[in-house]
């Protein structure tokens, strides 16, 4: 006796396995349209959970980089202002020397005087106007630093930025044309204050430089790692779309063929 059970359960296998490449096409033009092959943790566990700490170590590098970046702005501010301080001073001792010179006339000392006065007020005027979003960064700042950057998330590795009291230039007391030996100590003990100022401040901006270096190169690699493991491959995803889409199409035509022939069956021993 004929019966239609082996022709309906390999219809039934047509079907299934047409679902199957109907699922697995749509997975995959989901992919090319959304750029990402790993959505969700059933997408792949491993790499859904390590992209996931790879994203949020870059987010905390990148927000390391700009607080480093705000910090590398206030030094930036403060080595201008320094060196012209520092400049100014250097200036101040040069004029002294030449006051004190044997060979030097009244007239030429007063025009020296009158220049050391000049730049004792562009030097004060520097001083006071050296400042960063509010803050005066030539002052004594050693109690309380000026900016304090953490360096990891933890809060454990930090700069601060800030300048102790012998570091901070003051020409308001100088004085030429009184007592040679003492003006000039004072002249070259404000170089001396204003050179250290320049060189800390110099110091600060490279340690922040190499470290902003750093924490770049980490969280553009911890960006890449993350898109390796979640992004979507459009060439190799194009190639498996077509491939999927070839054997989607092989069983629609198994089934139009299966459905054919029960169909003919059927009017021949119906």
């Amino acid at each position: 006796m004929l019966t239609s059970m082996p022709l309906t359960v390999t219809y039934n296998r047509i079907a299934t396995f047409n679902k199957l490449n109907e699922n697995k096409l749509g997975s995959t033009l989901i992919n090319l349209a959304s750029g990402s092959k790993v959505r969700r943790p059933e997408d792949n566990i491993p790499d859904y959970f390590r992209a996931k700490r790879m994203d949020s170590q870059a987010q905390s590098d990148n927000r390391i980089g700009r607080d480093i970046s705000e910090g590398l702005a206030l030094l930036k501010v403060a080595s201008n202002a320094g060196e012209t301080v520092l400049r100014g001073v250097y200036r101040m001792s040069e004029i002294t020397d030449l006051y004190y010179k044997n060979n030097t006339d009244d007239d030429t000392k007063v025009a020296l005087k009158a220049e050391f006065e000049s730049l004792k007020n562009q030097i004060t005027s520097a001083i006071d106007n050296s400042t960063y979003d509010g803050m005066k960064l030539i002052n004594d700042s050693s109690a309380a630093p000026l900016k304090t950057i953490s360096l990891d998330n933890q809060n454990v590795h930090k700069i601060s930025i800030s300048f102790s009291a012998e570091q901070i230039t003051d020409v308001s007391a100088l004085s030429l044309g009184v007592d040679e030996v003492q003006e000039k100590a004072a002249v070259d003990e404000q170089l001396k204050s204003a050179g250290s100022y320049v060189a800390s401040v110099n110091a600060l901006s490279h340690g922040l430089n190499a470290q902003y270096n750093l924490v770049s190169r980490n969280a553009t690699v911890s960006s890449n790692t993350k898109n390796s493991l979640i992004k979507t491959d459009t060439g190799n995803e194009m190639l498996t779309a077509v491939n999927r889409s070839i054997q989607h199409q092989s069983s629609l035509a198994l089934m139009a063929q299966a459905n054919l022939v029960n169909s003919t069956i059927v009017r021949l021993f119906g």
